[in-house]
């Protein structure tokens, strides 16, 4: 089966795989979807004290619930991805403060979690200020770009993220479903936006990936420590093409090494979701990866220091007599004829670091 079968046959399989995805009860650990009415009949607790203690109901509310803990971002004002017509997409950015928004679409919830999971509308999460739970990696790729080309991109980020402790486990890469990649960090608790903005732009410098423009441009979400632009939630329907926002399993030997080992959606998104979206640790980040990250952007900026000192001015070459297009390494042209024999500097000093006599001079020995 080719890549973009599987990717088809992915997709359309998706939304059943929602409505027969079960999950382990918290109490009993049998499995079930509908694990609140099981609770209600099995361990007498009602649907509602369920629901607040575990924030959901069933198997879909779970994905929901957990997609939206992952990204961490703001509740009551958030994006939509709308259709624009002739095959382009936008955002609208929705603010439940608002007197004009409607009560029923005022709150990014598990409610609306549910429809973009199911397809019904894409949304997309708005960070707060100052701190985030996520950091993307968002690669676009001129339009046309090979697959296989993309994949040889994003795989040069894996290499500096592994060197800065970083475990493969917690690297989560998506397809966009129009212009490139995605690749996640997820933290289990809130991080400063400005340590992972530092952190992010040393990765980007160390794979390589900075000035490589029209080919390929990484962004960074989020972008500023206040404001900045959202990010699409995954496993949503791309408005424009159709396409579903999935994860995908990049091969452990690398990408270079034919059809074989080419990026492959996960065989199980929901349960990828809920099961294998595993999140770096801050005070790991912060004891092992985060040090790291300053002593070498210390010793970069003193390299370049080093280098600026050291640096030398270029001479400025005066053009040839004759034609003004040739540029000539003396100050006039022809250059000056080397003196005569006997006509140099008297203090001028040997190869073997002895004085050149004139020839009077040696007559008076």
């Amino acid at each position: 089966m080719s890549i973009k079968q599987e990717i088809n046959r992915t997709e359309s399989n998706l939304v059943d795989e929602l409505d027969k995805l079960i999950i382990p009860c918290p109490i009993c650990n049998r499995m079930y979807h509908r694990v609140a009415a099981h609770a209600q009949a099995k361990h007498g607790i009602s649907i509602q004290e369920f629901k607040e203690t575990f924030h959901y109901t069933t198997a879909t509310q779970a994905c929901a619930y957990r997609l939206l803990r992952l990204y961490g971002g703001r509740s009551d004002i958030y994006i939509e991805q709308i259709y624009k017509g002739h095959g382009l997409s936008g955002y609208i950015t929705i603010d439940g403060n608002a007197p004009e928004t409607p009560v029923w679409n005022s709150f990014l919830g598990t409610r609306k979690a549910v429809t973009h999971l199911r397809g019904g509308r894409t949304f997309g999460v708005l960070f707060r200020d100052y701190y985030t739970r996520v950091l993307v990696f968002d690669f676009d790729f001129y339009p046309g770009t090979p697959i296989s080309n993309q994949q040889l991109y994003v795989e040069r980020i894996f290499d500096p993220l592994y060197k800065l402790q970083i475990p493969r486990r917690c690297i989560h890469v998506l397809k966009s479903g129009l212009k490139g990649f995605h690749v996640d960090l997820y933290f289990d608790k809130f991080m400063p936006t400005q340590v992972l903005l530092t952190f992010a732009r040393h990765i980007v410098k160390k794979a390589g990936l900075d000035g490589l423009e029209p080919c390929v441009k990484v962004e960074l979400r989020p972008e500023n420590p206040i404001g900045g632009r959202g990010v699409r939630l995954p496993l949503g329907v791309h408005i424009a093409t159709g396409e579903r926002m999935m994860y995908y399993v990049p091969p452990l030997g690398g990408v270079g090494g034919g059809s074989n080992s080419q990026f492959k959606p996960a065989p199980n998104q929901f349960h990828y979701l809920l099961y294998q979206t595993k999140q770096i640790s801050r005070d790991d980040f912060f004891k092992y990866t985060y040090p790291k990250v300053i002593q070498q952007e210390k010793f970069i900026r003193k390299q370049e220091q080093i280098e600026r000192q050291l640096s030398v001015s270029i001479p400025t070459f005066t053009p040839c007599k004759g034609n003004d297009n040739i540029t000539h390494p003396y100050p006039s042209y022809p250059p000056p004829a080397p003196p005569k024999r006997g006509e140099g500097n008297k203090n001028q000093l040997s190869s073997v670091g002895r004085r050149h006599y004139t020839r009077e001079e040696l007559d008076d020995f």
